[in-house]
Protein backbone atom coordinates (compact mmCIF):
# COMPACT_ATOMS: atom_id res chain seq x y z
CA UNK A 1 0.00 0.00 0.00
CA UNK A 2 3.01 2.39 0.64
CA UNK A 3 4.26 2.83 -3.22
CA UNK A 4 0.64 3.47 -4.32
CA UNK A 5 0.34 6.33 -2.20
CA UNK A 6 3.86 7.37 -2.68
CA UNK A 7 3.14 7.77 -6.46
CA UNK A 8 -0.09 9.50 -5.48
CA UNK A 9 1.67 12.07 -3.21
CA UNK A 10 3.91 12.54 -5.95
CA UNK A 11 1.40 13.10 -8.63
CA UNK A 12 -0.97 15.63 -6.22
CA UNK A 13 2.81 17.83 -5.45
CA UNK A 14 4.29 17.60 -9.65
CA UNK A 15 0.19 19.27 -10.08
CA UNK A 16 0.56 21.90 -7.83
CA UNK A 17 3.87 23.24 -8.65
CA UNK A 18 2.76 23.07 -12.38
CA UNK A 19 -0.39 25.30 -10.98
CA UNK A 20 1.88 27.70 -9.04
CA UNK A 21 3.91 27.85 -12.72
CA UNK A 22 0.76 28.99 -14.16
CA UNK A 23 -0.45 30.99 -11.83
CA UNK A 24 2.51 33.00 -11.93
CA UNK A 25 1.83 34.04 -15.87
CA UNK A 26 0.47 36.91 -16.41
CA UNK A 27 -2.39 37.61 -18.82
CA UNK A 28 -2.78 39.02 -21.61
CA UNK A 29 -4.21 42.47 -19.94
CA UNK A 30 -0.89 42.83 -18.15
CA UNK A 31 1.59 41.41 -20.50
CA UNK A 32 -0.01 42.56 -23.52
CA UNK A 33 -0.53 39.57 -26.62
CA UNK A 34 1.12 36.34 -26.01
CA UNK A 35 -0.05 35.28 -29.03
CA UNK A 36 1.63 35.87 -32.90
CA UNK A 37 0.14 37.78 -35.73
CA UNK A 38 -0.66 34.94 -38.69
CA UNK A 39 -1.00 35.09 -42.24
CA UNK A 40 -3.42 32.69 -43.80
CA UNK A 41 -3.66 31.36 -47.41
CA UNK A 42 -7.28 30.47 -48.54
CA UNK A 43 -6.78 27.05 -50.13
CA UNK A 44 -3.53 27.70 -51.55
CA UNK A 45 -1.48 24.45 -52.91
CA UNK A 46 1.80 26.27 -54.06
CA UNK A 47 4.49 27.09 -52.30
CA UNK A 48 4.24 30.66 -51.24
CA UNK A 49 6.51 33.55 -49.83
CA UNK A 50 5.76 37.02 -48.06
CA UNK A 51 7.05 40.40 -47.49
CA UNK A 52 5.45 42.19 -44.59
CA UNK A 53 5.17 45.68 -43.81
CA UNK A 54 4.58 47.39 -40.53
CA UNK A 55 6.23 47.90 -36.79
CA UNK A 56 7.37 45.26 -35.44
CA UNK A 57 9.91 44.95 -31.86
CA UNK A 58 9.70 49.07 -32.50
CA UNK A 59 11.18 49.56 -35.07
CA UNK A 60 9.50 49.35 -38.98
CA UNK A 61 10.17 46.72 -40.96
CA UNK A 62 10.54 47.41 -44.71
CA UNK A 63 9.84 44.33 -46.36
CA UNK A 64 9.71 41.43 -43.53
CA UNK A 65 10.48 37.92 -45.91
CA UNK A 66 9.18 34.75 -44.27
CA UNK A 67 10.33 31.80 -44.82
CA UNK A 68 9.73 29.33 -47.83
CA UNK A 69 6.46 27.68 -47.42
CA UNK A 70 5.78 24.37 -48.93
CA UNK A 71 2.47 23.63 -50.46
CA UNK A 72 1.08 22.31 -47.46
CA UNK A 73 1.43 25.09 -45.60
CA UNK A 74 -1.02 27.61 -44.99
CA UNK A 75 -0.69 29.17 -41.77
CA UNK A 76 2.46 31.12 -40.90
CA UNK A 77 3.01 33.28 -37.67
CA UNK A 78 5.08 36.38 -38.27
CA UNK A 79 5.34 37.63 -34.74
CA UNK A 80 3.78 40.63 -33.52
CA UNK A 81 3.17 44.06 -35.85
CA UNK A 82 1.66 46.87 -33.92
CA UNK A 83 0.30 50.39 -34.74
CA UNK A 84 2.28 53.25 -35.27
CA UNK A 85 4.16 54.74 -32.11
CA UNK A 86 5.66 58.03 -33.94
CA UNK A 87 5.20 60.55 -36.58
CA UNK A 88 8.13 59.49 -39.16
CA UNK A 89 6.93 58.81 -42.60
CA UNK A 90 8.00 55.06 -41.96
CA UNK A 91 5.91 54.97 -39.27
CA UNK A 92 2.73 56.66 -41.29
CA UNK A 93 3.14 54.40 -43.79
CA UNK A 94 -0.12 51.68 -43.76
CA UNK A 95 0.90 48.10 -42.87
CA UNK A 96 0.81 45.77 -45.77
CA UNK A 97 1.70 42.51 -46.94
CA UNK A 98 3.04 41.58 -50.54
CA UNK A 99 1.63 37.76 -51.03
CA UNK A 100 3.33 35.55 -54.07
CA UNK A 101 3.35 32.36 -55.44
CA UNK A 102 4.27 30.56 -58.49
CA UNK A 103 1.44 30.36 -61.27
CA UNK A 104 -1.00 32.98 -59.70
CA UNK A 105 -0.73 37.07 -59.63
CA UNK A 106 1.00 38.61 -57.00
CA UNK A 107 -1.28 40.22 -54.16
CA UNK A 108 -1.21 43.26 -51.74
CA UNK A 109 -3.18 43.57 -48.81
CA UNK A 110 -3.46 46.58 -47.16
CA UNK A 111 -3.33 46.21 -43.07
CA UNK A 112 -3.36 48.23 -39.90
CA UNK A 113 -1.51 46.41 -37.35
CA UNK A 114 -3.13 46.26 -33.58
CA UNK A 115 -1.48 46.09 -30.55
CA UNK A 116 -4.57 45.03 -28.48
CA UNK A 117 -5.42 42.08 -30.58
CA UNK A 118 -4.26 39.07 -32.53
CA UNK A 119 -4.03 40.22 -36.39
CA UNK A 120 -4.98 37.36 -38.81
CA UNK A 121 -4.12 38.09 -42.43
CA UNK A 122 -6.03 36.09 -44.95
CA UNK A 123 -4.81 36.02 -48.40
CA UNK A 124 -6.52 34.22 -51.67
CA UNK A 125 -4.30 34.15 -54.70
CA UNK A 126 -6.15 34.67 -57.60
CA UNK A 127 -6.02 32.54 -60.78
CA UNK A 128 -4.07 32.99 -63.49
CA UNK A 129 -4.78 35.48 -66.25
CA UNK A 130 -4.49 35.44 -70.35
CA UNK A 131 -3.52 38.26 -72.59
CA UNK A 132 -4.35 38.26 -76.16
CA UNK A 133 -1.65 39.61 -78.79
CA UNK A 134 -2.06 40.56 -81.96
CA UNK A 135 0.32 39.70 -84.15
CA UNK A 136 0.97 41.05 -88.17
CA UNK A 137 3.72 39.07 -90.02
CA UNK A 138 4.63 41.96 -92.41
CA UNK A 139 7.23 40.33 -93.94
CA UNK A 140 9.47 37.10 -93.40
CA UNK A 141 12.96 36.13 -93.96
CA UNK A 142 14.65 35.57 -97.60
CA UNK A 143 16.19 31.83 -98.15
CA UNK A 144 19.53 31.11 -100.45
CA UNK A 145 17.71 31.24 -103.11
CA UNK A 146 16.40 34.64 -103.30
CA UNK A 147 12.54 33.75 -102.49
CA UNK A 148 11.10 34.20 -99.12
CA UNK A 149 10.07 31.59 -96.39
CA UNK A 150 6.32 30.61 -96.83
CA UNK A 151 4.03 33.03 -94.51
CA UNK A 152 2.65 29.53 -92.86
CA UNK A 153 6.69 28.24 -91.82
CA UNK A 154 7.17 31.82 -90.54
CA UNK A 155 3.88 31.93 -88.37
CA UNK A 156 4.81 28.39 -86.96
CA UNK A 157 8.04 29.28 -86.01
CA UNK A 158 6.65 32.21 -84.37
CA UNK A 159 4.05 30.25 -82.24
CA UNK A 160 6.90 27.52 -81.36
CA UNK A 161 9.94 29.90 -80.43
CA UNK A 162 8.72 33.55 -79.61
CA UNK A 163 5.30 33.09 -78.39
CA UNK A 164 6.19 29.74 -76.43
CA UNK A 165 8.96 31.01 -74.91
CA UNK A 166 7.45 34.52 -73.96
CA UNK A 167 4.84 32.35 -72.28
CA UNK A 168 6.87 30.37 -70.67
CA UNK A 169 8.83 33.30 -69.10
CA UNK A 170 6.14 35.14 -68.22
CA UNK A 171 4.15 32.29 -66.67
CA UNK A 172 7.00 30.76 -64.98
CA UNK A 173 8.62 33.89 -64.12
CA UNK A 174 5.66 36.28 -63.73
CA UNK A 175 3.41 34.18 -61.65
CA UNK A 176 0.55 33.49 -63.53
CA UNK A 177 0.18 35.73 -66.58
CA UNK A 178 -0.77 33.66 -69.63
CA UNK A 179 0.50 34.98 -73.15
CA UNK A 180 -1.24 34.10 -76.48
CA UNK A 181 -0.63 34.96 -79.60
CA UNK A 182 -3.11 35.59 -82.33
CA UNK A 183 -1.26 35.61 -85.41
CA UNK A 184 -2.51 37.57 -89.25
CA UNK A 185 -0.99 37.39 -92.78
CA UNK A 186 0.41 40.60 -93.69
CA UNK A 187 3.09 39.39 -96.64
CA UNK A 188 1.20 40.67 -99.54
CA UNK A 189 1.81 43.36 -101.49
CA UNK A 190 -1.78 44.92 -100.67
CA UNK A 191 -0.88 45.40 -97.68
CA UNK A 192 2.67 47.82 -97.84
CA UNK A 193 2.57 50.95 -97.44
CA UNK A 194 4.62 53.46 -99.53
CA UNK A 195 6.85 55.79 -97.38
CA UNK A 196 8.67 57.73 -99.51
CA UNK A 197 8.05 57.05 -103.06
CA UNK A 198 6.30 54.57 -104.85
CA UNK A 199 9.98 52.24 -105.07
CA UNK A 200 10.16 52.57 -101.03
CA UNK A 201 7.59 49.83 -99.34
CA UNK A 202 7.75 49.79 -95.85
CA UNK A 203 8.45 46.24 -95.38
CA UNK A 204 11.75 47.41 -96.85
CA UNK A 205 12.22 50.45 -94.58
CA UNK A 206 13.83 50.50 -90.67
CA UNK A 207 10.85 50.83 -88.47
CA UNK A 208 10.68 53.85 -86.44
CA UNK A 209 8.44 54.24 -83.78
CA UNK A 210 8.43 58.62 -84.48
CA UNK A 211 7.88 57.69 -88.01
CA UNK A 212 6.06 54.92 -89.13
CA UNK A 213 3.88 54.12 -86.28
CA UNK A 214 0.69 55.38 -86.97
CA UNK A 215 1.10 54.55 -90.79
CA UNK A 216 2.08 51.19 -89.73
CA UNK A 217 -1.46 50.44 -87.77
CA UNK A 218 -2.96 50.67 -91.55
CA UNK A 219 -1.80 47.21 -92.03
CA UNK A 220 -3.44 45.68 -88.98
CA UNK A 221 -4.53 47.15 -85.51
CA UNK A 222 -6.21 45.84 -82.72
CA UNK A 223 -7.75 47.73 -80.08
CA UNK A 224 -7.17 46.96 -76.45
CA UNK A 225 -3.79 44.62 -77.02
CA UNK A 226 -0.33 44.93 -77.44
CA UNK A 227 -0.04 44.83 -81.43
CA UNK A 228 2.90 43.02 -82.19
CA UNK A 229 4.43 43.86 -85.97
CA UNK A 230 7.73 41.68 -87.65
CA UNK A 231 9.12 43.85 -89.59
CA UNK A 232 12.13 43.91 -91.61
CA UNK A 233 14.46 45.77 -89.91
CA UNK A 234 14.50 48.22 -86.48
CA UNK A 235 15.93 51.63 -85.81
CA UNK A 236 16.34 52.96 -82.64
CA UNK A 237 18.76 55.71 -81.74
CA UNK A 238 21.59 54.92 -79.96
CA UNK A 239 20.83 51.42 -80.42
CA UNK A 240 22.31 50.85 -83.98
CA UNK A 241 21.85 46.75 -83.33
CA UNK A 242 18.24 47.08 -82.35
CA UNK A 243 16.27 43.87 -83.21
CA UNK A 244 13.16 44.98 -81.87
CA UNK A 245 11.64 47.81 -79.66
CA UNK A 246 8.29 48.89 -77.93
CA UNK A 247 7.21 52.06 -79.07
CA UNK A 248 6.84 53.81 -75.85
CA UNK A 249 5.39 57.12 -76.94
CA UNK A 250 2.18 55.18 -77.76
CA UNK A 251 2.19 52.13 -75.42
CA UNK A 252 0.78 49.06 -77.79
CA UNK A 253 2.81 48.98 -80.20
CA UNK A 254 5.90 46.45 -80.62
CA UNK A 255 8.32 45.85 -83.54
CA UNK A 256 10.67 43.16 -84.38
CA UNK A 257 12.94 42.68 -86.85
CA UNK A 258 14.34 39.24 -88.26
CA UNK A 259 17.49 39.59 -86.13
CA UNK A 260 15.33 39.49 -83.48
CA UNK A 261 16.47 36.33 -80.58
CA UNK A 262 13.40 33.81 -79.40
CA UNK A 263 13.31 36.37 -76.19
CA UNK A 264 12.89 39.18 -78.16
CA UNK A 265 9.29 39.16 -77.46
CA UNK A 266 9.19 38.24 -74.21
CA UNK A 267 11.92 41.24 -73.27
CA UNK A 268 9.72 44.11 -75.09
CA UNK A 269 6.72 42.47 -73.60
CA UNK A 270 8.65 43.18 -70.49
CA UNK A 271 9.53 47.24 -71.32
CA UNK A 272 5.46 47.70 -72.06
CA UNK A 273 4.72 46.44 -68.58
CA UNK A 274 6.77 49.14 -67.36
CA UNK A 275 9.84 47.60 -66.73
CA UNK A 276 13.61 49.07 -67.77
CA UNK A 277 16.56 47.78 -68.78
CA UNK A 278 18.96 46.64 -66.09
CA UNK A 279 22.38 46.62 -67.86
CA UNK A 280 23.64 49.56 -65.88
CA UNK A 281 23.01 47.01 -62.78
CA UNK A 282 24.41 44.12 -64.47
CA UNK A 283 27.93 43.53 -65.46
CA UNK A 284 30.20 44.44 -66.97
CA UNK A 285 28.53 48.11 -66.07
CA UNK A 286 28.06 47.57 -62.39
CA UNK A 287 30.92 47.53 -59.00
CA UNK A 288 32.66 43.96 -58.69
CA UNK A 289 35.96 43.00 -58.15
CA UNK A 290 38.63 45.28 -59.39
CA UNK A 291 35.29 47.41 -61.00
CA UNK A 292 35.72 51.39 -60.45
CA UNK A 293 32.16 51.95 -61.04
CA UNK A 294 30.03 52.40 -57.57
CA UNK A 295 26.94 51.12 -58.96
CA UNK A 296 26.17 47.68 -57.27
CA UNK A 297 25.59 44.86 -59.19
CA UNK A 298 21.88 43.60 -58.81
CA UNK A 299 21.41 41.34 -62.05
CA UNK A 300 23.65 39.35 -64.30
CA UNK A 301 23.32 39.27 -68.05
CA UNK A 302 20.30 36.17 -68.15
CA UNK A 303 17.52 38.96 -66.75
CA UNK A 304 14.80 39.18 -69.31
CA UNK A 305 15.35 42.77 -68.87
CA UNK A 306 18.85 42.55 -69.71
CA UNK A 307 19.71 44.73 -72.96
CA UNK A 308 21.33 42.21 -76.14
CA UNK A 309 21.18 39.33 -74.35
CA UNK A 310 20.87 36.14 -75.46
CA UNK A 311 20.15 33.83 -72.59
CA UNK A 312 17.80 35.69 -70.83
CA UNK A 313 15.27 34.09 -69.48
CA UNK A 314 14.17 34.88 -65.26
CA UNK A 315 12.24 37.98 -63.73
CA UNK A 316 12.61 38.89 -59.91
CA UNK A 317 10.11 39.13 -57.85
CA UNK A 318 10.53 42.91 -57.61
CA UNK A 319 10.10 43.35 -61.29
CA UNK A 320 6.94 40.75 -60.88
CA UNK A 321 5.26 43.51 -58.51
CA UNK A 322 5.85 46.26 -60.78
CA UNK A 323 4.51 44.36 -63.83
CA UNK A 324 0.91 44.09 -62.35
CA UNK A 325 0.41 47.50 -59.84
CA UNK A 326 2.73 49.68 -61.77
CA UNK A 327 -0.23 52.29 -63.55
CA UNK A 328 1.85 52.90 -66.48
CA UNK A 329 2.14 48.95 -67.23
CA UNK A 330 0.04 47.83 -69.84
CA UNK A 331 -1.55 45.35 -68.46
CA UNK A 332 -3.63 48.55 -66.98
CA UNK A 333 -3.12 50.89 -69.32
CA UNK A 334 -3.60 48.20 -72.33
CA UNK A 335 -5.54 45.61 -70.93
CA UNK A 336 -7.28 47.77 -68.31
CA UNK A 337 -7.22 44.42 -65.49
CA UNK A 338 -6.55 47.27 -62.74
CA UNK A 339 -4.81 46.18 -60.07
CA UNK A 340 -5.10 44.47 -56.56
CA UNK A 341 -7.69 42.18 -58.17
CA UNK A 342 -8.29 39.57 -55.74
CA UNK A 343 -10.20 41.86 -53.20
CA UNK A 344 -13.08 43.87 -54.39
CA UNK A 345 -13.00 46.71 -56.99
CA UNK A 346 -9.61 47.56 -58.33
CA UNK A 347 -7.29 50.17 -56.21
CA UNK A 348 -5.29 52.69 -57.55
CA UNK A 349 -1.91 51.94 -58.79
CA UNK A 350 0.94 53.27 -58.13
CA UNK A 351 4.45 53.94 -59.70
CA UNK A 352 7.62 52.01 -58.91
CA UNK A 353 10.74 53.08 -60.72
CA UNK A 354 13.42 50.48 -61.43
CA UNK A 355 15.97 52.38 -58.79
CA UNK A 356 13.73 54.09 -55.76
CA UNK A 357 13.89 58.01 -55.99
CA UNK A 358 13.04 58.82 -52.21
CA UNK A 359 12.41 57.11 -49.00
CA UNK A 360 8.39 56.95 -49.70
CA UNK A 361 9.33 54.83 -52.32
CA UNK A 362 11.17 52.52 -50.92
CA UNK A 363 8.00 51.83 -48.54
CA UNK A 364 5.96 51.74 -51.11
CA UNK A 365 7.75 49.03 -53.80
CA UNK A 366 9.75 45.99 -52.84
CA UNK A 367 13.10 46.61 -53.83
CA UNK A 368 13.87 46.10 -57.55
CA UNK A 369 16.24 43.07 -57.39
CA UNK A 370 14.03 41.35 -54.73
CA UNK A 371 14.43 37.40 -55.26
CA UNK A 372 11.98 35.15 -53.07
CA UNK A 373 13.22 31.87 -55.63
CA UNK A 374 16.40 31.09 -56.93
CA UNK A 375 16.94 33.35 -60.17
CA UNK A 376 19.64 33.65 -62.33
CA UNK A 377 23.31 33.51 -60.93
CA UNK A 378 22.64 35.71 -57.95
CA UNK A 379 20.15 33.33 -56.39
CA UNK A 380 17.56 34.22 -54.09
CA UNK A 381 17.18 37.03 -51.61
CA UNK A 382 17.93 36.01 -47.76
Amino acid sequence: MKEPLRRLASLFLTTFFMWCQLSAVPSIGQAGRQAEDQVTFFKSKEEKRILVYGTKDGKWENGWISRLLRADENTLSIGNFTEPKSSSLLERIEGKVIAYSKGHIPVLKKHSWDSSSNDIVTIAFPPAITIDLAVWIITTPPMRDGKRVNYEKRKQGILDYDCAHANDIWFKEGHGLNIKCHIEDRTGDSFRINQRSANEHFLSTPFDCEEHAASIKQIGFTEGRLNIYYVHLVHLQNEPKARAVWCDNIGDIVAIGLSASDEALAHELGHAFSLDHVNDWAPPDCKKAGSPSNTSCLFDDDNLMYMGGSTRHYLTEGQVFRVFYNENSALNLVYKLGVDRSFGEPQPGQSCWTIPKDESERIRCPAINLRLWPDGKLGASK
